[in-house]
Formats: C-alpha cells, structure tokens, sequence
C-alpha cells in the first residue's frame, strides 16, 4: 500500500521531440512497468541589447553617428546567424556578425551607422535572421538630422 515519487529531470541534447522509456523494476508480479516519456527540446534565445529600441539622437546632415549592438546565445546550443538588416538605409548594420555560428555563451557586436540625409526624425527596424526562438529579433531604430 506504499506510494513512491519519482522526480525526472529533462535536458534536451537538442531541438526536436525525444522520446524516452522509464523502466521500474520490483518484485512485483507485473514487472517491470515501463512509461513513456515526452519531451522537446526547444530553441532557448538569442538576447540582443539593447533590447527593445537605438536611439542616435541628434546628428548634423550627412555626419555618421555609430552605436553597438550585442548579441548573445543563451540558447544550450550553437546558434546560426544568418542576415542583419535594416529597414531604412539611413542605419546600415556592419556584417561583423552576419551569417555566423555563435557558440553556446558567446556574445559577438556590431557596429550600427545612422548617417542622416535630410533634416527630420527617422525611423527604423534592425531586423536580425537566426535558428533561435522568436526569429527575426527586432530593434526599433530612430535618430534626427540636423
């Protein structure tokens, strides 16, 4: 009439379903009972900063402004960067981290350029390709030529 818990612990190896089979063997007449375990292994993240939005602020016509931006794998696995664009061409991404596999842990930067063109606020998107959750990750962009 005794009860027994046991505790699992699932650590994907990868991306994908894994199947499994626990076996618990006693002296039972009916042994061994055998379940079967489910499980995915799914992609972690790949943590971009800043997060959510670049500002370059005020920048006289035609004089380039630079900033960083950093990724970073947190996602168990190798990740594989693939294009980084912008979707105005007043802020050009360098390809420092484009088309990249960046290992489990690592974090690698790259240089975004605002260069104004005219007088007047300007918007964009930085938009960043990879085999991690949530793909394309977004970055809001905006600056002002003066």
């Amino acid at each position: 009439g005794s009860k027994c818990k046991i505790a699992l612990t699932f650590t994907p190896t990868g991306f994908g379903p894994f199947l499994g089979t626990l076996t618990v063997t006693s002296n039972a007449h009916n042994s061994p009972k055998l379940v079967t375990l489910h499980g995915n292994g799914k992609h972690g993240g790949l943590k971009v900063m800043p997060k959510l939005s670049l500002g370059f602020g005020k920048s006289p016509v035609g004089t380039p402004v630079m900033k960083i931006v950093t990724l970073t794998n947190n996602n168990g696995v190798p990740l594989e960067i693939g294009a980084i664009t912008s979707t105005d061409p007043q802020f050009v991404p360098d390809s420092t981290c484009a088309n990249q596999t960046l290992p489990d842990g690592a974090s690698c930067a790259f240089n975004v350029t605002f260069t104004p063109a005219a007088k007047g606020l300007r918007h964009g998107k930085l938009k960043i390709t990879d085999d991690a959750a949530g793909s394309p990750q977004k970055v809001k962009l905006n600056g002002r030529g003066t």
